[in-house]
């Protein structure tokens, strides 16, 4: 398009300057950081599988008075940053969060796994998806206790990936199947190694793979499990040979 625009153009379009983005992985806020204003924290928190609750955030609420802060904001990754917190509150309000379950320095599972609402609050949810990602976070992290790496995973009750599953590591996607008794059941397809990065972004690709839930938590287990054995310095390098089939998906799949 651009080389047949200039042919009928009597003069040159200017070079747009590029602008560049922080990837995805590397975007972090969680932890206790100075803020601007004198003598106050800000902290980053995540939230399991971004599912909080009226009961948790009644809970939130409290803590909030309790310790002197007074705004919230939440993340496009479901969590959530207090903004306020005096300075001299904010390792207790740490670990009086602990008790509801909210981390400020949560394990790479925790804090990358994402869900859309599913079927709980979805008239279009094929798959149940909340109570599925805390589950499967909290599966990754016993099997994967060392695990340091940044990685991101999006769980999506219907193929209209409201959790934006096309951007992420592994991508988790509402479907229907047969299962070995040739029964239809409701799963999930996967998409492997999307990234958000300016100019540099790609959409995950879609496998010719279908899961039941419950070949969900072994089979993303095993996708992990897989990767740590490669030669690959990154998570990322690793799905573009899972894509390209210089890994095959069949046998990450019979490591189960």
């Amino acid at each position: 398009f651009q080389e047949e625009l200039d042919k009928n153009l009597d003069f040159s379009l200017q070079e747009g300057r590029v602008k560049e983005y922080t990837p995805y992985v590397q975007r972090q806020h969680f932890g206790v950081h100075n803020s601007k204003y004198e003598d106050k924290s800000y902290i980053g928190c995540a939230v399991n599988g971004g599912n909080i609750g009226a009961q948790g955030l009644d809970e939130l609420a409290i803590l909030l008075q309790k310790h002197g802060a007074s705004s919230i904001k939440t993340t496009t990754t479901q969590n959530f940053v207090v903004l306020d917190v005096p300075s001299k509150n904010a390792e207790d309000f740490v670990e009086d969060l602990k008790s509801i379950d909210i981390d400020s320095n949560p394990n790479p599972f925790k804090a990358r796994t994402i869900s859309c609402t599913g079927m709980k609050f979805c008239k279009f949810g094929i798959s149940e998806t909340k109570d599925a990602a805390i589950r499967l976070a909290d599966y990754l992290h016993e099997k994967f206790p060392n695990f340091e790496e940044t990685i991101s995973i999006s769980m999506n009750g219907c193929p209209n990936s409201c959790a934006h599953p096309s951007i992420v590591d592994i991508g988790l996607v509402g479907t229907k199947l047969k299962n070995e008794s040739g029964e239809t059941v409701t799963g999930f397809e996967i998409l492997l190694g999307g990234n958000l990065e300016g100019n540099k972004s790609k959409f995950g690709q879609k496998l010719k793979t279908k899961i039941t839930p419950e070949q969900l938590n072994t089979t993303v287990e095993n996708i992990i499990g897989n990767y740590i054995k490669s030669s690959k310095t990154t998570i990322g390098l690793f799905l573009d040979d899972v894509v390209n089939e210089d890994e095959s998906m069949e046998n990450i799949l019979k490591c189960q």
